[in-house]
């Protein structure tokens, strides 16, 4: 049946301009509320959901709150700057992730919230233990754990412990890891936290994978897909994609671990988290050695290999550099990878001293101004794109059934 085309296009200008006036009220809303804790719960909410779905309305949102909140109101504005910082960390740039954190941790401490003071910290440590820094990792993990004992929300009692069960597994303490992970496990199902079942199951599930325990890497990966299917979080549902893509390989499921290795990056990419990506191209570049095609692994180390060196992902460039010698690249020097080895070890011998007491010692006169984004962007959010691509596609479907007809 051929829907008219007057009405087909009334109901396309319907959809769009329902899309556009939902997309802006999430953001017009928010400063609209003129209960305080309205505002800030509203503030952290959507800044959550951007997280773990899309990173460029991410730095849009926090810069949205920054520019809009005012002097007096420095919860909100705080919050905004905390949003900012987890875009940065979450899409590579540890360092200025880390001083829009800590900053706002400063903050929260101040003014008493300390919820928001634990999350913040966790960010931090997550930011450490992505560059490789696993001391420094646990120290702000420990901390957060330890601030969120006082917090009424139980989440925050624990908000730490799964990285903290990361990091002692990354630096050969698999015995505290797991037993930190299960713990963590058992708590997030306590309070129905979806995304930390799913990220927790997806931890375990790689762990026992490493240790050659197949039926129970497979249970937990099962665990971590439906738990991510349950939260609605593209990141988790991309982590999830790449697990199921890694059992069918051992399952020599060849096309439909393809399949999902691609899903998963695909899905990475819209996202855009850095970090993610990298493990992407890695893992496909281990699926191509496997079926032989040497070239298409080259490729995909390639890109691993440059993304891990333009963020400053050492681990990952040291992983990727050692599998393009063995695969026939002699360009890449053993000294090269001895170098940024040593370099690695370095960081990891890094006493936390240094960085005791940081949350207090920042200086006043620290540069407030706003961060640049590293990418070129527009202030537009995906909405936009969508309300000018669908017409098309709907002109598109007019034409084709007319030429049906």
């Amino acid at each position: 049946m051929i829907i008219r085309h007057k009405y087909l296009i009334f109901l396309v200008f319907q959809f769009t301009c329902v899309l556009i006036g939902n997309s802006q009220l999430s953001y017009q809303d928010l400063l609209r509320e003129t209960n305080e804790q309205e505002r800030v719960e509203k503030a952290s909410r959507i800044s959550y959901m951007f997280g773990v779905n899309d990173l460029d309305s991410l730095f849009i949102l926090s810069n949205y709150i920054i520019q809009n909140s005012t002097v007096e109101n420095k919860l909100l504005h705080s919050i905004g700057r905390r949003a900012l910082g987890s875009y940065y960390v979450k899409s590579g740039f540890q360092a200025q992730g880390r001083d829009l954190l800590l900053e706002s941790a400063i903050q929260f401490k101040k003014l008493e919230e300390i919820s928001l003071y634990s999350e913040a910290l966790n960010e931090v440590g997550n930011s450490y233990f992505l560059s490789g820094e696993g001391k420094l990792a646990i120290a702000y993990y420990l901390l957060s754990m330890k601030v969120g004992e006082q917090a009424q929300d139980r989440t925050s009692h624990y908000n730490g412990m799964l990285g903290l069960a990361k990091t002692y597994c990354s630096i050969g303490d698999t015995t505290l890891g797991l037993e930190f992970a299960n713990k963590f496990v058992s708590l997030a199902k306590q309070g129905r936290k979806y995304e930390a079942l799913a990220d927790s199951y997806a931890f375990l599930g790689m762990i026992y994978f490493a240790l050659n325990k197949q039926k129970k890497a497979t249970w937990n990966y099962n665990q971590s897909l439906y738990y991510s299917k349950m939260s609605g979080s593209r990141v988790h549902l991309a982590h999830s994609f790449n697990n199921r893509a890694i059992l069918d390989y051992q399952s020599n499921q060849l096309d439909s671990s393809r399949y999902y290795f691609d899903k998963s990056l695909g899905l990475r990419k819209y996202i855009g988290n850095t970090k993610s990506i990298i493990e992407s191209y890695f893992n496909l570049a281990n699926f191509f050695i496997g079926t032989s095609a040497f070239d298409k692994a080259m490729v995909y180390l390639d890109s691993s290999r440059v993304l891990s060196k333009r963020f400053g992902y050492l681990q990952d460039e040291i992983d990727a550099l050692i599998m393009l010698h063995e695969f026939g690249n002699r360009n890449v020097l053993v000294q090269q990878v001895d170098s940024l080895k040593e370099k690695l070890n370095s960081q990891n011998k890094i006493s936390s001293k240094m960085r005791q007491g940081s949350l207090i010692t920042l200086k006043n006169s620290r540069n407030k101004k706003q961060y640049v984004s590293p990418r070129n962007r527009g202030d537009y959010a995906p909405w936009i794109i969508i309300s000018l691509v669908l017409p098309l596609v709907v002109l598109l479907v007019i034409f084709v059934q007319k030429r049906l007809v």
